[in-house]
């Protein structure tokens, strides 16, 4: 650890602690905050729960006066500083990752081994730098969200404001001051009551915004990132964008691109600096079965792990709820249960407050698709209605008896459905007036009449 970092933590509680802004503030509060970052040094604890501590100690959602917030502020705000120098600390000094990534890790190898050649150790401390930047990744985007409300607002990318090296420097001032035209974040009307409700969210709601936020910075480079790694889930490149921003995912381009032999179609024509990308039109197949919903389901889900991966058990809980409400409907009622998925998807989406797993918040959108399509009152509707279609009418084809209104002479259509016979003897080349029977003819028409 360097002399910097160690002096950057106060050790005397009753003049340090006054003079990074908490002269208003209790001893304990100051032991609480010191005792925060004192574990973080050792590693006891993770950044994300020494934020929250810090957070909590400062009680910076208690407060009310503006002169008490701007002060614990300044305070929350120095303390988190001596948490970025640990980071510092750790961190490897050389920017490509060669060598040992850690200053502990680099003394102890000048100790075993001070003149021992590089390429001898490039292997292994290749793959020790690997880790360490996994880690420190990893660190990353556990970052909380009340860390990332507090910190100063960074430009969206420094690869968008550097840009790359080639090109004139007038294009490099031209990239600059179109990145510098940045909002500004201090006007925001709901950055203090959003830091207020970050108390109120489970704590896999505040990992999932934390990553939500993390990826929605640049979400063209997040989504480059995820298909290009070698575990990357197999679903159509045109939906990684809503999963990143935890959106509606349409699953009918899923399941579509299960079956497709013609692979994700899209065109992409830039423009100048602009980029246009016509998505397909509509889903080659539709899901219409439970069966059809459990196959784009599962990769979807697959997805979703990939980059949320703390959603497992909310996932899971989702799961089992819609396969019971697929059970509970007759098979010709799925389509029901399908729209409520959309439905539910569609409004979880939509919010930053709920999880897929809280179904008491969604009895509105089951009244709306499934009420009424139980299989019980299938199996009623069916049994009553049945005797209906019996003896409803005399069934269309052709008859075996002689038509009435041919043997009047009034018929002479070719598609009757009636014989053109007498109606006494059956003969074809005269009708029953003419007939040598027509005693027994008669009486037969008389009482067909």
């Amino acid at each position: 650890m360097s002399n910097a970092a160690e002096t950057s933590v106060p050790t005397n509680k009753g003049t340090t602690g006054r003079d990074d802004g908490s002269s208003g503030f209790n001893q304990d509060i100051v032991d609480a905050c010191e005792t925060v970052v004192e574990e973080y040094r050792r590693g006891e604890v993770t950044k994300v729960d020494a934020v929250l501590r810090l957070y909590r100690a400062l009680q910076l959602h208690e407060v009310v006066e503006a002169e008490e917030v701007n002060e614990r502020d300044r305070a929350y705000r120095t303390y988190f500083s001596m948490l970025e120098e640990i980071d510092h600390d750790q961190r490897p000094t050389n920017p490509q990752g060669a060598g040992i990534s850690s200053s502990r890790i680099r003394s102890h190898t000048h100790e075993s081994a001070p003149h021992q050649d590089q390429r001898a150790q490039g292997d292994g401390d290749e793959r020790l730098a690997t880790e360490q930047r996994s880690e420190l990744g990893a660190d990353e985007e556990r970052r909380s969200l009340l860390e990332r409300l507090s910190e100063p607002t960074a430009p969206k990318r420094r690869r968008i404001e550097d840009g790359d090296d080639s090109g004139d420097e007038s294009s490099r001032n031209e990239r600059r001051t179109r990145t510098r035209h940045t909002i500004d974040d201090s006007l925001f009307p709901f950055v203090p009551s959003a830091r207020a409700e970050i108390e109120h969210l489970s704590d896999d709601l505040q990992r999932t915004l934390v990553l939500k936020e993390n990826y929605t910075r640049d979400l063209a480079f997040a989504k480059q990132s995820v298909v290009c790694s070698p575990a990357c889930p197999p679903i159509p490149d045109a939906v990684w964008t809503d999963v990143l921003a935890n959106r509606y995912v349409d699953l009918d381009r899923i399941f579509s691109a299960v079956y497709t032999v013609d692979g994700d179609s899209k065109s992409t024509v830039k423009l100048g600096d602009y980029e246009l990308t016509g998505l397909p039109s509509k889903p080659e197949r539709r899901i219409e079965r439970h069966g059809h919903w459990t196959i784009a389901w599962a990769l979807y889900q697959r997805a979703v792990l990939y980059v949320y991966p703390h959603r497992e058990r909310e996932l899971r809980t989702y799961y089992d709820q819609i396969n019971g409400f697929f059970a509970a409907v007759s098979e010709a009622e799925a389509s029901r249960i399908i729209n409520l998925d959309r439905a539910i998807r569609g409004e979880v989406g939509r919010s930053n407050t709920l999880l897929l797993s809280d179904f008491s918040r969604f009895n509105h959108l089951y009244t709306m698709h499934v009420v009424g399509a139980g299989a019980a009152t299938q199996s009623s509707s069916a049994s009553q209605a049945s005797p209906k279609r019996i003896g409803s009418g005399r069934r269309p084809g052709p008859s075996s008896e002689a038509c009435i209104r041919f043997n009047e002479g009034r018929c002479t259509s070719r598609s009757c459905r009636f014989r053109h016979v007498c109606s006494s003897c059956a003969a074809r080349d005269h009708v029953a007036s003419a007939c040598s029977q027509k005693t027994a003819g008669g009486s037969a028409a008389d009482r067909r009449k």
